[in-house]
């Protein structure tokens, strides 16, 4: 898993899907509780994650997402293997996109999803994930299509 200690990158953008290896050393010992100046979406396609934010307990079960702003103080913890997918990004990646969206980027949020809305989601992370990887060799190989 990637961490930033203080302020992220510029432009920051994280994408991956939840490692099982890690999972099991964060399910043996839990991280502390901390504050990230970025923001999260985490996809919990399946088995039972919890987060304590800001002294509130959320469960977040299977097919749900759930949206942790900036800042906040945070702890996840699971007891059980938990699959799904996670985005991080900083504030500044949103200027380049319509605010209405994420202008009220400042809740926590659980989403609850529908098994076929679950499907039709899943494609989108793969296209998601797929741009995601042809970027960052972009950044870390030059972009020569230009």
């Amino acid at each position: 898993m990637h961490f930033y200690t203080s302020y992220p990158p510029k432009n920051m953008l994280q994408y991956f899907n939840i490692n099982p290896h890690e999972l099991k050393e964060l399910i043996a010992q839990p991280l502390p509780p901390r504050q990230r100046a970025y923001h999260e979406i985490m996809w919990v396609q399946k088995g039972v994650a919890t987060f304590n934010v800001d002294g509130d307990t959320f469960n977040i079960e299977g097919n749900a997402f759930f949206i942790l702003p900036k800042d906040r103080m945070h702890q996840f913890l699971t007891k059980e293997l938990v699959h799904g997918h996670v985005i991080r990004f900083s504030e500044d990646v949103l200027d380049d996109f319509p605010r209405l969206l994420f202008s009220k980027f400042n809740h926590i949020s659980e989403i609850t999803i529908t098994d076929r809305d679950a499907k039709n989601l899943e494609l989108l992370f793969q296209l998601f994930a797929e741009e995601y990887r042809n970027q960052e060799h972009k950044t870390l190989c030059g972009d020569f299509s230009k």
